[in-house]
């Protein structure tokens, strides 16, 4: 009899115990498909929205990978290729409405920063630079290369042109990096990165001529 009292004093206890428990279980349950769907709405609203993708689109058919390693293989004390500038140029004249602002907060920020670092280099550039008498397709600080080897004052005026505008450029290139690495985080098709960077008119009528 003692061994059956200890079973049912046992079972008893079990029994009391669950009833002391039963609501946790359910709680638990329900607090972990409560995050679930939290998640789940939290990385749904990251995902980039069809208009953002195609904003993003432009602005890297704008200034694709090409147009970025041209302006940061610039010295900007030698001559420079006009080509070099032109995106940027058409990049701050061309997608400048509101219709390319982003929904996307973070996105947003990031492409108010790049527009921002290409407006000041081109204005830069514009005081800075002048049309190479020399050489077309070029620009330069105001002098060719072989008056700047015997003239210390005007290769140091030609120096410190060239320091403003790497200067500028750099922020760009910071900026245009920055964005890149907000759009990978948040899974936007980067693609178009790989855009031939834009070019002058008569460039597009002489590629057109030649293909």
């Amino acid at each position: 009899m003692g061994a059956v009292a200890s079973v049912i004093a046992i079972v008893a206890v079990r029994k009391a115990l669950w009833s002391w428990l039963y609501p946790l279980p359910l709680i638990v349950l329900l607090a972990v498909a409560l995050i679930a769907s939290c998640v789940y709405i939290w990385i749904e609203r990251r995902r980039p929205s069809e208009a953002d993708q195609l904003r993003l689109n432009r602005l890297l058919s704008a200034l694709p990978r090409e147009a970025i390693r041209r302006l940061e293989g610039e010295d900007f004390v030698a001559a420079w290729r006009e080509r070099s500038v032109y995106p940027l140029v058409y990049y701050v004249h061309e997608l400048d409405g509101p219709e390319e602002h982003f929904d996307s907060k973070a996105m947003e920020r990031c492409r108010e920063r790049l527009y921002a670092a290409a407006k000041s280099f081109i204005w830069a550039e514009a005081m800075k630079g002048f049309h190479h008498q020399l050489a077309t397709g070029f620009r330069n600080t105001g002098w060719s290369q072989g008056e700047l080897e015997d003239d210390d004052d005007k290769l140091a005026k030609a120096e410190a042109r060239g320091h403003e505008l790497r200067s500028a450029a750099a922020d760009v290139l910071a900026a245009h990096g920055h964005l890149l690495a907000v759009a990978r985080r948040r899974h936007y098709d980067l693609a178009a990165i790989s855009s031939d960077a834009p070019v002058f008119s008569w460039e597009e009528a002489e590629r057109a001529a030649t293909t």
